[in-house]
């Protein structure tokens, strides 16, 4: 049955619809042209070319390849978050000792609340490894690092 450009169904041979008057234009079919399966179509076997069993090993090698990538790729997102993850508000903890040994000396000449505001202060600013030439310095009988002061300062 034709059809008109607005959708609606007309009886063989119609040059015009009956619904809307819109002209029905049939094209020729194209050589070998076969109509789309409808609905409920169950192809038969063999019925379409079907790949070379070869050419469907090597999709399946790519296919599996490129999981394989996407894969270490997501792991390996997932590590540097996991590594670089700031879970404590410390950017730069340092170790127990460290930590213990900073409170006893800055508790002698300051209140609590300032020694834990000040080490967290420098533990976001300072290296471990600069925290430790500053604490052999001062040791010696070194001057103390302006680092020092501006934590003492930030945190009364």
């Amino acid at each position: 049955m034709p059809w008109c450009p607005n959708g609606h169904e007309n009886y063989a041979g119609a040059a015009f619809c009956s619904t809307c008057g819109s002209p029905i234009y049939v094209a020729p079919a194209p050589p070998n042209y076969q109509p789309p399966p409808g609905p409920g179509f169950y192809p038969v076997p063999g019925a379409f070319p079907q790949p070379a069993s070869s050419q469907v090993r090597s999709n399946a090698k790519v296919y599996w390849a490129t999981g394989l990538v996407v894969a270490l790729v997501g792991i390996a997102i997932a590590l540097f978050l996991v590594v670089n993850s700031d879970d404590s508000n410390n950017a730069n903890q340092y170790p127990a000792n460290v930590q213990t040994n900073f409170l006893n000396s800055c508790e002698v000449n300051a209140p609590v609340a300032v020694c834990d505001c000040a080490l967290d202060y420098i533990e976001r600013r300072v290296s471990l490894a600069d925290f430790q030439v500053a604490e052999t310095d001062l040791r010696n009988g070194g001057a103390p690092p302006q680092w020092l002061y501006d934590a003492i300062g930030a945190c009364r």
